[in-house]
């Protein structure tokens, strides 16, 4: 299973992530996708969701 990121914890690697649901592990959805770099924390999330890698 993909690592899981959740809101404050620090971007391990400059990617693009995705959110998805917490308990079915559903996409969220391309307009949810951040770019995000290495060192900056991650941003908040909609409720019940955390990042991964895309």
């Amino acid at each position: 299973m993909p690592e899981k990121f959740w809101p404050g914890q620090e971007v391990p690697k400059t990617a693009i992530y995705g959110l998805y649901h917490d308990r079915t592990g559903k996409y969220a959805g391309k307009e949810h996708d951040r770019p995000l770099r290495k060192g900056d924390p991650f941003p908040r999330a909609v409720k019940d969701h955390h990042y991964r890698e895309k």
